[in-house]
């Protein structure tokens, strides 16, 4: 989640291909210095998207049955952030730099000579391991950095979040993407528990797809984003 190896910005060609209805296309993924393979860590429950599909005269359809919360944790999620985006630059989740705390954006919030190691024992524990390096005797190294929490509600509610599902959905209309939000699937953008339709939400973050009248629910689905884990699992030290 850190590694202290690498000091410099290293450029992953080819990693993460795109996907649409309409294009397909290769990115490139940059690392941070000092940046490791993961960031985060979120162990949260599941969720199934159930659809009602009046059109076709079956009612209510399971579309999805393992549906995880995505960068947006709504309840119930044990957190922990080794480092932000470069996006967000405040000081609170700046990371280290040039041996200072909170002084760059989309850096670790790791001290710089430390490396950070995680592992699952399984599907519910998360294990981590802190390893300092070049610690002089009588200095001092902080492991204060895990950023560990467990979310129980968002608050104050979920108005600036109801936000975001509002403009993903009006992208999967102007995409004509399968399962647009519609009054048959509770999506009332409001705060009231039974309006949520929080997995159609992380359904159509994960997912985007076309028309095809062969495949069983009337859509081909995707995912919108593959990773090559080869290419971003690479941990090479250049020279």
């Amino acid at each position: 989640m850190a590694d202290a190896r690498f000091r410099g910005v290293r450029r992953i060609r080819d990693a993460v291909t795109r996907r649409s209805p309409t294009v397909k296309n290769d990115r490139d993924i940059y690392r941070f210095p000092h940046q490791g393979q993961f960031d985060s860590v979120h162990l949260a429950p599941r969720m199934r998207l159930v659809m009602d599909l009046p059109a076709d005269g079956r009612g209510e359809v399971v579309v999805a049955d393992d549906l995880a919360m995505v960068f947006l944790c709504l309840h119930d999620c044990c957190h922990m952030h080794v480092r932000w985006s470069a996006l967000f630059d405040e000081t609170p989740i700046n990371g280290w730099k040039d041996g200072m705390p909170n002084a760059a954006a989309g850096v670790p919030a790791v001290p710089e000579n430390q490396t950070v190691f995680a592992s699952f024992p399984n599907e519910h524990t998360l294990r981590y391991r802190a390893v300092a390096e070049h610690v002089a005797a009588g200095d001092l190294s902080i492991f204060c950095h895990h950023g560990l929490a467990y979310a129980v509600d968002i608050w104050p509610g979920t108005r600036g979040m109801n936000g975001v599902r509002r403009a993903l959905n009006v992208l999967a209309f102007s995409l004509d993407e399968p399962f647009a939000a519609s009054p048959a699937n509770l999506l009332d953008f409001d705060d009231s528990d039974e309006a949520y339709g929080w997995a159609l939400f992380y359904f159509q973050i994960r997912f985007t797809g076309v028309r095809d009248a062969a495949a069983p629910l009337g859509w081909r689905v995707f995912e919108r984003l593959d990773f090559d884990r080869e290419k971003r699992m690479l941990v090479r030290v250049d020279s």
